[in-house]
This record gives structure tokens, sequence and C-alpha cells, in this order.
């Protein structure tokens, strides 16, 4: 079978939201299939592009340069405007479209119009939504339903994502399923906990702060009742705000107990060294973070958005922050602090959780949808 992954996941070279069509697309090559993947040019291909490539999968770029001298005449003498629509041809008995936020299939519709206006069945996997606002203009309504309805399937990584989409549109799905992201850990089990006078937290998220929270986080940390306590925060991830958190550990005063560490590849090591994750996101999907925490046996104290609460339970395998402001995430990080005694057994409780609620297999789970419904 000829299976075609598509990415739209434009503005940044890779994400947690790649995972799952990567990793499923590995899986159909060793099962024997063709696979092709279709992602964002990039002028150095990202590790894991590389890495497709050398198992068999036969990468294609869109929004590239070097492709097509017709589309590129095209665009010159004006016949077409836009690289998006420099887009290679794409034969495929089944699609994969990765969609990062909600809307990314109707924003760059230019990207997939061959696959939805076409007669090869499509399936659509969602990874992030807003709780709030994200409005779809009426006039683009028709449209969108058409795309939705002709999905064989529509995958959502949380049930508040699925809800607040069909608030947004106004529509009811009926052809929704839910997924999880396979974890990067190598070993899922309670790690032993690093015991230390200090309570350890870390951060692990891109670092965008508008949709992960981190300057909210740094400002509670800079408020007189964690002046005098002994702890350290290390900050996990990449991203455009980088230079802006730097800045505001300065700022704040808290060189001394914050650590920008970076991107890391061994997930488990971050969780050998760290004793509770914290996740102050604005938005989200159902971080993998979380997830990978709670399999590496740490509690969690996370805001309460996309699919967190399925994960975290106050008191239990950690603390909610009911919405990401200050109030709200001091109020939570309070708690933590009062019982941070308790960590080792929340983190005990957090494991036996995610493993309870969690597809550890979810590449397996979509490739046999794909060749279900092809």
């Amino acid at each position: 079978m000829r299976i075609a992954f598509v990415s739209l996941m434009k503005v940044f070279p890779w994400g947690g939201s790649e995972e799952l069509w990567y990793k499923t697309a590995k899986l159909a090559v060793e099962k024997g299939h063709k696979v092709y993947s279709l992602t964002q040019y990039w002028s150095a291909p990202h590790p894991k592009i590389i890495e497709l490539q050398q198992a068999g999968v036969n990468t294609m770029f869109y929004q590239s340069k070097a492709y097509s001298l017709i589309n590129r005449i095209a665009i010159k003498v004006g016949i077409k405007t836009r690289t998006v629509e420099i887009v290679p041809e794409l034969d495929a008995d089944i699609y994969v479209i990765s969609n990062g936020t909600l809307f990314d299939f109707v924003n760059h519709r230019g990207t997939i119009e061959g696959i939805t206006e076409g007669n090869k069945p499509y399936i659509i996997i969602n990874q992030h939504n807003y709780d709030n606002g994200n409005i779809l203009p009426i006039a683009a309504r028709a449209s969108t339903v058409k795309i939705i309805d002709k999905a064989k399937l529509f995958y959502f990584v949380s049930e508040r994502n699925l809800l607040s989409a069909e608030r947004q549109i106004s529509y009811k799905f009926t052809n929704a399923k839910l997924i999880n992201n396979p974890i990067n850990i190598k070993n899922s089990c309670v790690k032993a906990f690093p015991e230390n006078d200090k309570l350890l937290m870390a951060c692990v998220a891109r670092f965008d702060c508008n949709y992960k929270g981190q300057d909210i986080l740094l400002e509670v940390l800079s408020a007189l009742p964690w002046q005098s306590r002994s702890f350290s925060l290390n900050l996990y991830g990449a991203g455009p705000h980088l230079d802006y958190l730097k800045a505001l550990v300065e700022f704040y005063g808290l060189a001394n107990k914050v650590s920008i560490i970076g991107h890391v590849n061994n997930i488990d090591e971050i969780w050998e060294n760290n004793q509770v994750l914290v996740l102050p996101s604005l938005s989200e999907g159902t971080p993998l973070s979380l997830i990978e925490a709670m399999l590496s046996g740490r509690a969690v104290v996370s805001t309460d958005v996309g699919g967190n609460a399925l994960y975290v339970i106050n008191g239990e395998t950690g603390y909610l922050a009911e919405v990401a402001s200050v109030k709200c995430i001091s109020e939570a990080l309070e708690k933590l602090w009062s019982n941070r005694s308790l960590l080792p057994n929340m983190g005990i409780n957090a494991f036996n959780r995610a493993v309870e609620i969690t597809d550890l297999h979810p590449d397996d789970t979509l490739l046999q949808a794909i060749v279900s419904c092809a």
C-alpha cells in the first residue's frame, strides 16, 4: 500500500505534533508499505526527516525553490502568486494529514487541496486546539465542514479539543476518534526519586510563552514567598522565546535558581534528575511531556487545558491550576510546596494513572486504522 503523511507544521522544523506520524511512517515501512512524507522545506533538514530517509521513506517537500521549474516560472509570470502553491505531485492510496492547530487545514488549504479535493481517502490528525475563542468565520464554514465530512477519520488528542472544535465550528463531528501521541522515554517505570533538600522542578515545553506560559511561571517564582525557599527550576526545550526567557530570568533575579537547559534528547535523564513537572500552558492538546513525566513516576502541576485534567488529579497525581494566571499557578505551587514530602507517593499514583489511560503504541493503532480506511 502507498501511504503518504502530510505535515502542516510550518512555523518550526519539528515539534511534538510530528511524533505520531513520524513513528507511524517508520512502522509502515517496516510492515512493507511504500511510504511518502510531505513536509515544509527547510534549508537544513531536521534529523528526524533524515532518519525517515534512511528508513526508506520517500521524503518530499513543499514551499521549496528546488521544486519544478514550471512552478517557479508560473509564479514569476503571475499564474501562481504564493510559494505555498508549489506542492510536488504525490500519488498514494491514502493520505494522513497532520494538523498542528485545528484550522491549519483551512489556513494552509493550498498545500492539501489536491488531497481534499481528490478521490483518494484521507485521515486528519489534530494535535492542538484552543479552549476559548478561535471562532471559524461563517464564510469558511461550508468548505471547512466539507473537508471534515470527507475525511475517513478525524483524530483528536483530547476530548476537550474535540468539544471545543464542535463549538467553534457549530458542527457535530461524526468521524472523530481520540488518539495518544507516542512517548519518547526508553523505560516506562517509576524512576528512583532524586532526594534533595531542594524542590527540583522541571518545565519541559517549547520556548513559546504565548502557548506554554513559562513567563507566568517565572513571575510566580519571583514573588516574596519563593524568595526564601530552596528550589530549582530547569527549563527544557527550544523555541522563539529563548532570549526572552534568559532576559526574564535576569529581570526577576532568578539566575541562581532557574537554569535554561535547552533541548535534550534523553527524556529519561530529565526525570532521573527532577522531582516534578510544572507545565503552566495557556492551551494544549495533551502534552507529551506530561505523559512522559507521569510514566517516569513524577507528579505534575499543570493548568486545566486540553487533556491535562484527565491525567492530573488534584492531590493524587499532582495539582491542577484552573487557568494560566499568576494567581492560579501560584495557588497550585503553594499546594505543591506544602505537600512536597508526598511527591514520591504522588509519582507512583501518576505512573499508575498514566499506564491505565494511555495507549503506549499509538503508531500501531494509527497504522491499523490507515490500512482499514484505504
